[in-house]
């Protein structure tokens, strides 16, 4: 009997389960990406090259 005992607790208390969302939601043990987006404004606006040399 201590033997089934101790397998449901392995089972409930041990062992990780489904990875992902599955019927009852989504995974909670994810890690949630805290990371800002890219943001285009911000970003520095590339010049074209010009092979000549300055106008004097």
């Amino acid at each position: 009997m201590l033997v089934l005992y101790t397998w449901g607790l392995v089972e409930l208390y041990c062992l990780r389960g489904t990875r992902g969302p599955n019927r009852f939601g989504p995974d909670p043990l994810v890690p949630i990406d805290t990371s800002p987006g890219w943001d285009q404004m911000s970003e520095i606006e590339l010049v074209p090259h010009k092979a000549s040399p300055p106008r004097v």
